[in-house]
C-alpha cells in the first residue's frame, strides 16, 4: 500500500504506521473524522416539545463530549505513532493554502449546483470555530 487516508487513531488501532510505507505520515487536515448521531424524523416528531428539548440538549452535550474524546484520542494516538517510529510531517510544514485553492471552487460549484450553500456555510463556520 502506498498510502492511506486515516486519522492517527485509525493508524494506531490498525498499526498501519508500523508498515514500511505507513510510517510516513503527512498531516494535511483535509478530512475531518466524523462520528454521526442519527435519529429518524418520525421518532423526533413523535416527541413532545419538552422531550425534544431534552433530546436536543443531550445531543449537544454528547457532541461536545465526543469531540473532546476524539481530540484526546488523536493526541494519544499521534504520540504513540511517533513513539513507534512514524515519520510525521507536521501540519505547519504542509502548504494548506494550495489545497484550499483547489478545493474551495469545487465546493462552491457543488453547493450551488445542488442547492447546498447553507450547509457549506455552516460547515465552514464550524471549521473556523475549531481553529
Amino acid at each position: 500500500m502506498d498510502s492511506a487516508e486515516n486519522d492517527y487513531t485509525s493508524f494506531r488501532l490498525k498499526e498501519h504506521h508500523k508498515t514500511n510505507n505507513g510510517k510516513y505520515v503527512s498531516e494535511t487536515h483535509h478530512d475531518y473524522t466524523t462520528r454521526l448521531f442519527l435519529t429518524t424524523g418520525q421518532f423526533y416528531e413523535a416527541l413532545t416539545e419538552e422531550q425534544r428539548g431534552w433530546f436536543d440538549e443531550a445531543c449537544r452535550v454528547a457532541t461536545e463530549e465526543n469531540r473532546q474524546a476524539t481530540y484526546d484520542m488523536y493526541e494519544e494516538s499521534k504520540a504513540q505513532a511517533a513513539a513507534d517510529g512514524a515519520q510525521i510531517t507536521e501540519f505547519e510544514d504542509v502548504d494548506i493554502e494550495a489545497f484550499k485553492e483547489i478545493a474551495i471552487p469545487i465546493q462552491d460549484k457543488f453547493a450551488e449546483e445542488y442547492g447546498m450553500q447553507d450547509y457549506l456555510d455552516m460547515v465552514r463556520k464550524e471549521g473556523e470555530s475549531l481553529k
